[in-house]
């Protein structure tokens, strides 16, 4: 076995120029099972190993290639098309992100998937990392921008070797994603999976006899209404399309990404396999579309940490896109916000939240450190958010029943106002400049103060983006916090929404 596989690298490196593709698969299976019978009977001495790694990136590329990559678009590794799939385009970067790691036990890794016209021995490589993150537990995050991106990702979680259950929504593409106005935040949204590891190949469910067909000219609103509706009376729904057709796989990852927002806004998990019928050339790809667990019961709370001051943009966007992924799925967050640029932070990211509202309550707690100025104990605002009710819902609310109070200096002050408002009508908005950090402290730490100048009343808020006069004749952004009775999900009420 020792000659064997000297005899095999000896034929790597005298004929490499000639691999310039990545071997076929039946290569690939024969090179790794060469390579692991040595490891495991022959010994190899110390060191033998790094130097056979060093000898040339062709031989590193054969003998460390994972045998995931071995598998076509089916489950099935021998009922694949694999002529229809070799061919197809590659990773663009198969990167794990530098916050992230691929070593067991990490709980989230960032991939990318592949563009248009890469080479395959990188899209290889790309489902690679996947089935290898998924399988040591880890979360796996895709991003993908185009269809040929869409397709490799469904890919990835389809070849490795057990299922992967994800979910797929909307995230921001831009640094400051604050816009409420649809066209706009549309052209700034970009697909976003997370997924983790799934059920056994033998659990998957491989029919499609009552599932709905999906082709490149099938319309992605009315594939979401359907969904929608759908899911309504049942608790799953199957898509499936062919295994090579780019389009078709776009378009219903960006249907089940909008089908929450038709529906009662409850997210949706999804598993994806292959599977192929006798007679067919290329296998289809399957997706089943379940309805999510019910809310409140989506694990323990998640402590999120609000950026500061010397923050810089791609941390701010992490955290927006972390708040908004773990609302969506349900989870309640907190945050212990200390200073104005943590709260201002936090509460931008809850404003531009989307779906649903992120509904907080917030209150006064010692910080975590030592004590200071003598042994007095610094304070900070502990705010505890979860999902509210549906944006829809939200702004259908009466808000010309309420006042519209203005931040001003006095915290206690406008603590009063707000409770007394609260006890006549049931809620009241109070305005901000988004853009002015002191403002925004000062209505978190009036809202805060709400239970200590009115007898322990408790209130929770829901922020929203909108626009105010600048006393020039012009608009400036503003953030708007509508307060009420806690546990209160709709009623009379104002300022949310205009």
């Amino acid at each position: 076995l020792e000659l064997l596989l000297l005899l095999l690298l000896l034929f790597l490196l005298v004929h490499k120029p000639r691999f310039r593709a990545f071997p076929s698969h039946r290569a690939m299976r024969g090179c790794a099972v060469v390579a692991s019978a040595v490891v495991r009977r022959a010994r190899l001495p110390v060191g033998t190993w790094s130097a056979l790694r060093a000898s040339g990136p062709v031989v590193a590329q054969v003998l460390l290639v994972p045998r995931c990559c071995c598998r076509g678009f089916s489950s099935e590794a021998t009922s694949s098309s694999e002529a229809g799939l070799r061919d197809r385009p590659g990773l663009e970067s198969s990167q794990v992100s530098a916050s992230s790691s691929s070593k067991h036990g990490a709980e989230r890794v960032v991939l990318y998937p592949p563009g248009a016209n890469a080479p395959s021995v990188k899209a290889e490589k790309f489902a690679g990392h996947v089935a290898a993150s998924l399988q040591d537990g880890s979360q796996v995050e895709m991003n993908p921008i185009g269809s040929p991106a869409m397709w490799h990702c469904l890919r990835a979680l389809s070849v490795g070797p057990c299922s992967a259950d994800f979910r797929v929504n909307w995230v921001s593409n831009a640094q400051s994603p604050e816009s409420s106005d649809a066209g706009n935040g549309e052209a700034r949204r970009t697909l976003q999976l997370l997924a983790r590891k799934g059920a056994p190949w033998e659990e998957f469910d491989k029919n499609i006899s009552g599932g709905c067909f999906v082709t490149r000219g099938t319309q992605v609103e009315q594939l979401a209404k359907k969904l929608a509706l759908e899911l309504r009376g049942n608790d799953c729904v199957t898509l499936h399309t062919w295994a090579d057709a780019e389009e078709a796989v776009a378009v219903m990852l960006k249907a089940i990404a909008i089908a929450p927002s038709l529906g009662d806004g409850a997210l949706v998990r999804c598993s994806a396999g292959s599977v192929r019928k006798d007679g067919q050339e290329v296998p289809r790809v399957i997706v089943h579309v379940f309805k999510a667990p019910n809310r409140g019961a989506a694990g323990p709370e998640f402590v999120a940490y609000p950026p500061g001051g010397a923050a810089d943009e791609e941390r701010k966007k992490v955290f927006n896109d972390t708040v908004r992924s773990r609302l969506t799925e349900g989870q309640t967050i907190v945050m212990e916000c200390r200073g104005r640029d943590a709260t201002a932070s936090a509460m931008a990211a809850l404003a531009s939240v989307r779906l649903r509202t992120g509904r907080f309550q917030v209150r006064w707690v010692d910080a975590f450190g030592d004590a200071r100025d003598g042994g007095r104990v610094p304070r900070a605002l502990r705010v505890r958010v979860s999902s509210g009710e549906t944006w829809e819902e939200f702004n259908a609310i009466n808000f010309s029943k309420t006042r519209r109070l203005q931040v001003g200096k006095d915290v206690k002050a406008l603590a009063l106002a707000i409770g007394s408002e609260v006890k006549k009508l049931g809620g009241v908005a109070v305005h901000a400049y988004a853009d002015s950090l002191p403002c925004v402290f000062s209505a978190v730490k009036a809202i805060a103060s709400v239970s200590t100048e009115h007898s322990g009343m408790s209130v929770d808020c829901v922020p929203s983006f909108g626009w105010s006069d600048d006393g020039a004749g012009g608009k400036s952004r503003s953030i708007r916090f509508y307060v009420r009775r806690a546990g209160k999900g709709g009623g009379g009420g104002g300022g949310g929404g205009g």
